[in-house]
Protein backbone atom coordinates (compact mmCIF):
# COMPACT_ATOMS: atom_id res chain seq x y z
CA UNK A 1 0.00 0.00 0.00
CA UNK A 2 1.55 3.50 -0.95
CA UNK A 3 -0.61 5.46 1.80
CA UNK A 4 -0.70 5.15 5.19
CA UNK A 5 -2.17 6.97 8.25
CA UNK A 6 1.03 8.18 10.23
CA UNK A 7 3.80 10.06 9.88
CA UNK A 8 7.02 9.27 8.09
CA UNK A 9 9.39 7.80 10.98
CA UNK A 10 12.57 10.14 10.41
CA UNK A 11 13.98 8.84 13.70
CA UNK A 12 17.67 9.17 14.30
CA UNK A 13 18.14 10.76 10.91
CA UNK A 14 19.20 14.43 9.93
CA UNK A 15 16.40 16.48 8.84
CA UNK A 16 16.29 20.18 7.37
CA UNK A 17 12.71 21.46 7.48
CA UNK A 18 12.20 24.47 4.91
CA UNK A 19 9.48 26.91 5.23
CA UNK A 20 8.40 30.14 2.68
CA UNK A 21 9.16 32.57 5.25
CA UNK A 22 11.30 35.10 3.15
CA UNK A 23 13.69 34.71 5.27
CA UNK A 24 14.48 31.25 4.49
CA UNK A 25 17.49 31.99 1.96
CA UNK A 26 19.34 33.53 4.53
CA UNK A 27 18.47 31.01 7.03
CA UNK A 28 20.00 28.71 4.32
CA UNK A 29 23.22 30.41 4.35
CA UNK A 30 26.16 28.23 4.99
CA UNK A 31 24.03 25.03 5.08
CA UNK A 32 24.45 22.45 2.39
CA UNK A 33 21.38 20.50 2.09
CA UNK A 34 23.73 17.48 1.17
CA UNK A 35 24.36 17.37 4.94
CA UNK A 36 20.82 15.82 5.59
CA UNK A 37 19.01 12.20 4.82
CA UNK A 38 15.78 14.32 4.06
CA UNK A 39 15.02 17.87 3.00
CA UNK A 40 10.83 18.94 3.76
CA UNK A 41 9.52 21.57 1.79
CA UNK A 42 5.66 22.71 2.03
CA UNK A 43 2.19 23.65 -0.08
CA UNK A 44 3.66 25.99 -2.79
CA UNK A 45 7.04 24.93 -2.56
CA UNK A 46 6.50 22.47 -5.46
CA UNK A 47 5.83 25.43 -7.65
CA UNK A 48 8.49 27.97 -5.95
CA UNK A 49 11.81 27.03 -5.28
CA UNK A 50 13.64 28.37 -1.88
CA UNK A 51 17.08 30.32 -3.47
CA UNK A 52 20.28 29.10 -1.88
CA UNK A 53 23.56 30.76 -2.18
CA UNK A 54 24.61 28.50 -5.41
CA UNK A 55 20.73 28.59 -7.06
CA UNK A 56 17.73 27.74 -5.98
CA UNK A 57 16.93 24.65 -4.54
CA UNK A 58 17.21 21.60 -6.76
CA UNK A 59 14.52 19.49 -4.75
CA UNK A 60 13.48 18.02 -1.66
CA UNK A 61 12.26 14.64 -1.03
CA UNK A 62 9.47 15.04 1.68
CA UNK A 63 6.84 17.42 0.36
CA UNK A 64 4.15 18.46 2.99
CA UNK A 65 0.62 19.76 1.68
CA UNK A 66 -2.68 20.42 3.73
CA UNK A 67 -5.81 19.06 1.74
CA UNK A 68 -7.20 21.21 -0.35
CA UNK A 69 -7.87 21.12 -4.04
CA UNK A 70 -5.06 20.66 -6.09
CA UNK A 71 -5.77 23.12 -8.97
CA UNK A 72 -3.41 25.76 -11.22
CA UNK A 73 -3.35 29.06 -8.51
CA UNK A 74 -4.15 27.20 -5.54
CA UNK A 75 -2.15 28.67 -2.73
CA UNK A 76 -1.29 25.15 -1.42
CA UNK A 77 0.49 24.39 -4.80
CA UNK A 78 -0.62 22.40 -7.96
CA UNK A 79 1.60 19.17 -7.70
CA UNK A 80 1.91 16.34 -10.63
CA UNK A 81 3.68 13.67 -11.45
CA UNK A 82 6.19 15.41 -13.37
CA UNK A 83 6.75 17.62 -10.34
CA UNK A 84 6.79 15.37 -7.99
CA UNK A 85 9.67 13.90 -9.97
CA UNK A 86 11.80 17.14 -10.91
CA UNK A 87 11.93 17.80 -6.98
CA UNK A 88 12.87 13.97 -6.14
CA UNK A 89 9.75 13.62 -3.93
CA UNK A 90 9.39 10.62 -2.22
CA UNK A 91 7.34 11.39 0.75
CA UNK A 92 3.96 13.12 0.20
CA UNK A 93 2.44 14.11 4.00
CA UNK A 94 -1.02 15.52 4.11
CA UNK A 95 -2.60 17.65 7.31
CA UNK A 96 -5.74 16.32 7.41
CA UNK A 97 -7.95 18.76 10.10
CA UNK A 98 -11.42 17.67 10.43
CA UNK A 99 -13.09 14.55 9.59
CA UNK A 100 -16.25 15.74 7.36
CA UNK A 101 -13.13 16.43 4.80
CA UNK A 102 -12.55 12.94 4.17
CA UNK A 103 -13.53 13.53 0.42
CA UNK A 104 -10.69 15.95 -0.31
CA UNK A 105 -8.57 13.19 1.16
CA UNK A 106 -9.30 10.56 -0.72
CA UNK A 107 -9.34 12.48 -3.88
CA UNK A 108 -5.09 12.89 -3.45
CA UNK A 109 -5.07 9.46 -2.90
CA UNK A 110 -6.73 8.30 -5.85
CA UNK A 111 -4.98 11.01 -7.97
CA UNK A 112 -1.42 10.25 -6.54
CA UNK A 113 -2.57 6.38 -7.41
CA UNK A 114 -3.14 6.82 -10.85
CA UNK A 115 0.65 8.13 -11.21
CA UNK A 116 3.27 5.46 -12.45
CA UNK A 117 5.64 6.56 -9.95
CA UNK A 118 4.07 7.72 -7.24
CA UNK A 119 5.44 8.87 -3.81
CA UNK A 120 4.57 7.14 -0.47
CA UNK A 121 1.91 9.00 1.11
CA UNK A 122 1.75 9.32 4.83
CA UNK A 123 -1.93 10.97 6.01
CA UNK A 124 -1.52 13.13 9.48
CA UNK A 125 -5.30 12.32 10.57
CA UNK A 126 -7.80 14.70 12.43
CA UNK A 127 -7.62 12.81 15.91
CA UNK A 128 -3.44 13.65 16.31
CA UNK A 129 -4.20 17.43 14.48
CA UNK A 130 -6.11 17.45 17.28
CA UNK A 131 -3.88 16.47 19.76
CA UNK A 132 -1.36 18.37 18.21
CA UNK A 133 -3.24 21.88 18.89
CA UNK A 134 -3.16 21.12 22.92
CA UNK A 135 -0.16 22.78 22.05
CA UNK A 136 -2.08 25.98 20.87
CA UNK A 137 -4.34 26.00 23.71
CA UNK A 138 -7.20 24.32 20.94
CA UNK A 139 -5.99 26.52 18.22
CA UNK A 140 -6.00 24.58 14.21
CA UNK A 141 -2.06 23.87 13.46
CA UNK A 142 -0.94 25.80 10.24
CA UNK A 143 0.59 23.16 7.61
CA UNK A 144 4.05 24.46 8.88
CA UNK A 145 3.37 24.08 12.40
CA UNK A 146 1.87 21.31 12.22
CA UNK A 147 5.02 18.87 11.02
CA UNK A 148 7.18 21.17 12.95
CA UNK A 149 5.78 19.50 15.68
CA UNK A 150 5.91 16.29 14.74
CA UNK A 151 9.00 16.40 13.75
CA UNK A 152 9.93 17.46 17.06
CA UNK A 153 8.58 14.50 18.84
CA UNK A 154 10.65 12.54 16.83
CA UNK A 155 14.32 11.54 18.33
CA UNK A 156 15.87 13.15 15.65
CA UNK A 157 19.75 12.94 15.21
CA UNK A 158 19.98 16.56 13.72
CA UNK A 159 16.90 19.41 12.55
CA UNK A 160 17.61 22.71 11.12
CA UNK A 161 14.48 25.31 10.24
CA UNK A 162 14.38 27.45 8.03
CA UNK A 163 12.06 30.24 6.85
CA UNK A 164 9.95 29.87 9.42
CA UNK A 165 8.42 33.39 10.98
CA UNK A 166 5.31 32.68 12.16
CA UNK A 167 3.21 35.46 9.84
CA UNK A 168 5.69 37.88 11.04
CA UNK A 169 7.43 38.75 7.29
CA UNK A 170 6.25 38.25 3.87
CA UNK A 171 6.73 34.70 1.88
CA UNK A 172 9.16 34.30 -0.60
CA UNK A 173 8.65 35.83 -3.75
CA UNK A 174 5.90 33.80 -6.05
CA UNK A 175 4.71 32.09 -3.14
CA UNK A 176 2.09 34.05 -1.91
CA UNK A 177 1.36 37.37 -3.34
CA UNK A 178 -1.37 38.26 -1.53
CA UNK A 179 1.50 38.17 1.64
CA UNK A 180 4.07 39.92 -0.68
CA UNK A 181 5.84 42.43 2.76
CA UNK A 182 6.09 42.53 5.87
CA UNK A 183 2.98 44.63 6.67
CA UNK A 184 0.79 42.28 4.89
CA UNK A 185 2.15 39.37 6.67
CA UNK A 186 1.15 41.60 10.54
CA UNK A 187 -1.48 42.32 9.05
CA UNK A 188 -2.90 39.16 8.52
CA UNK A 189 -1.58 38.05 11.82
CA UNK A 190 -3.39 40.43 13.42
CA UNK A 191 -6.66 39.25 11.42
CA UNK A 192 -6.25 35.45 12.60
CA UNK A 193 -5.71 36.91 16.66
CA UNK A 194 -9.37 38.87 15.93
CA UNK A 195 -11.28 35.61 14.77
CA UNK A 196 -13.68 34.32 17.18
CA UNK A 197 -13.21 30.87 16.24
CA UNK A 198 -11.85 28.70 18.14
CA UNK A 199 -10.42 26.20 15.52
CA UNK A 200 -8.73 29.51 13.65
CA UNK A 201 -4.61 29.83 13.11
CA UNK A 202 -3.08 31.58 15.54
CA UNK A 203 0.63 32.46 14.53
CA UNK A 204 1.78 34.25 18.13
CA UNK A 205 0.45 31.14 19.83
CA UNK A 206 2.91 28.55 16.97
CA UNK A 207 5.79 31.02 18.28
CA UNK A 208 5.23 30.56 21.99
CA UNK A 209 4.95 26.70 21.60
CA UNK A 210 7.65 26.06 18.71
CA UNK A 211 10.33 27.75 21.50
CA UNK A 212 8.75 25.08 24.20
CA UNK A 213 9.44 21.96 21.25
CA UNK A 214 12.85 23.28 20.63
CA UNK A 215 13.84 22.89 23.72
CA UNK A 216 12.49 19.80 24.06
CA UNK A 217 13.66 18.15 21.07
CA UNK A 218 17.44 20.03 21.69
CA UNK A 219 16.70 17.87 25.88
CA UNK A 220 16.36 15.20 23.84
CA UNK A 221 19.49 14.71 22.02
CA UNK A 222 18.56 16.59 18.65
CA UNK A 223 21.89 18.86 17.30
CA UNK A 224 19.11 21.80 16.72
CA UNK A 225 20.26 24.82 14.51
CA UNK A 226 17.69 27.59 13.10
CA UNK A 227 18.44 30.22 11.14
CA UNK A 228 18.94 33.65 11.49
CA UNK A 229 14.86 34.87 10.64
CA UNK A 230 13.47 32.05 12.80
CA UNK A 231 15.66 32.54 16.03
CA UNK A 232 14.51 36.75 15.22
CA UNK A 233 11.66 35.99 14.87
CA UNK A 234 10.93 33.75 17.89
CA UNK A 235 12.75 36.71 19.82
CA UNK A 236 10.41 39.28 18.82
CA UNK A 237 8.09 40.83 21.31
CA UNK A 238 5.01 41.18 18.49
CA UNK A 239 1.96 40.39 19.58
CA UNK A 240 -1.55 39.42 17.36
Amino acid sequence: MYFRFSPPDFAQKKVCLIGPASSAPSDMAGVSVSEFDHVICLNRAIETPVMLEDGPLAGFDTYVRNIVGNRPGELAGHYTEERFKASGVENVVLIWGKWHDFHRVIRHILHIGSYKTRPKVFIITPDRVKRLSKHLNGARPSTGFAILALLCEQKLSRLHVAGFTFFQTAYIPGYNDQISDDASALAKMKAYARKGKAWSHRPVREKDAAKALFRTSADNGCDLTLGSGVKNALESGIEG
